[in-house]
């Protein structure tokens, strides 16, 4: 931007409706000034461009998906909010652009539109955001990448509304490049999860452009780990397709998907029919995925990896170290490790004997609803 050449544009512009706002504001008009217009009308706006610009800058930092996107979008952002900054210091000097009475429904216009970006950003670069823009939006005009190019015209426009210019050229090959390389990232990574994750029947996923190498024409519903654990967690749930999940997702680094792979292994939820030797090495491999997630303060996981040391199934028996991970377990929350900790302590099973520490466990798994600590804090009068 050139504050230098900075002029009350000629045309209103007005910002389109967006369909992908996380958020959507009231319908109630703005107040727009109709005489001239002083600096802190504005101010709020301009706090805004920076709120915005800074949330995106967070979500570039943390994102999964969508990296080169969300890079170009923050660039663009992040040089608007600079100069919008300028125009504030040098308030003075811009008296004329402040007073115009016009000049307030196009900046608020602009500032709308970097809302929507912002908005889009926090979207596309987590996986969530992602699997629920492609199960909830329909038609190729909501592909990410038409979106992208159609969110960079409306800021575009925006901007020239108040002559701020860019280097347009140079900026729509950086543009180009990042949502074909983007949108090849997230094809690859389709592929990786595997086709039966997802449901092709009911959508039609939005081919890209010619000139990017394009998606599947289905529109895939994703199905994620928590999907899994529904399909599980119902009676008559298809278990074989809940088991394929946790399977694509481990190899894909997900903790919870490790665990729950674990879990169907070391109880074989699958009715498979096992020999022995078969049986031996399911359970060592179902040790292998809960120490593998222990760390990640999953209680369930260090629940099962401390039932596993307990009894010296998949790894040799230790019992102390077991007791660690329970312990672990029932501090993170999980009412079947504190009802095991609190036992444990009061008879002084595997543990010095501390009745004081075991009523503690007890009384919480209790108040969690566990059924043998209820059971045994009637037995023994511990008050719940």
């Amino acid at each position: 931007m050139n504050i230098q050449n900075l002029n009350p544009p000629s045309d209103e512009y007005h910002a389109t409706d967006d369909l992908m706002e996380v958020e959507r504001g009231g319908d109630a008009a703005p107040n727009i000034p109709t005489t001239r217009t002083e600096f802190k009308i504005f101010e709020p706006l301009i706090k805004d461009v920076q709120k915005y610009a800074d949330k995106i800058g967070e979500c570039y930092e943390q994102a999964e998906h969508h990296r080169r996107i969300c890079s170009v979008l923050l660039k663009r952002i992040n040089k608007a909010a600079g100069e919008v900054k300028t125009l504030r210091q040098l308030k003075n000097n811009y008296s004329w652009f402040f007073d115009d009475s016009n000049n307030y429904p196009i900046f608020q216009g602009f500032v709308k539109v970097i809302e929507k970006i912002q908005n889009f950003v926090i979207v596309i670069s987590q996986l969530q955001g992602v699997i629920k823009y492609y199960n909830e939006f329909r038609g190729p005009e909501f592909s990410i990448d038409r979106k992208f190019h159609s969110l960079i015209t409306e800021f575009e426009r925006t901007k020239e509304a108040l002559t701020i210019g860019l280097q347009k050229e140079d900026q729509k090959i950086e543009d180009d490049n990042a949502i074909k390389l983007d949108m090849c990232d997230m094809e690859k990574y389709i592929r990786d999860i595997g086709g039966e994750l997802f449901d092709l029947s009911k959508k039609n996923f939005p081919a890209a452009q010619q000139h990017i190498l394009p998606m599947p024409t289905p529109r895939p519903v994703f199905q994620t780990v928590q999907d899994g654990i529904n399909m599980h967690k119902t009676k008559y749930g298809d278990r074989k397709t809940a088991y394929d999940i946790f399977r694509k997702y481990a190899n894909l680094g997900d903790s919870t998907a490790k665990y729950w792979v674990g879990y169907y292994l070391y109880y074989n939820c699958l009715d498979e029919q096992r020999t022995s030797e078969q049986q031996r090495i399911a359970i060592m491999r179902a040790a292998r995925y809960f120490k593998e997630v222990t760390d990640m303060d999953l209680p369930e996981a260090q629940l099962c990896y401390g039932h596993c040391l307990w009894k010296g199934e998949g790894v040799e028996k230790n019992r102390k170290e077991a007791v660690i991970y329970f312990e672990r377990s029932a501090n993170n929350g999980n009412s079947t490790a504190m009802y095991n900790v609190g036992n444990m302590y009061y008879y002084g099973n595997g543990v010095i004997r501390n009745v004081e520490k075991g009523v503690h466990y007890l009384r919480q798994a209790a108040l969690e609803g566990q059924p043998k600590a209820i059971n045994m804090c009637k037995i023994y009068q511990i008050t719940i």
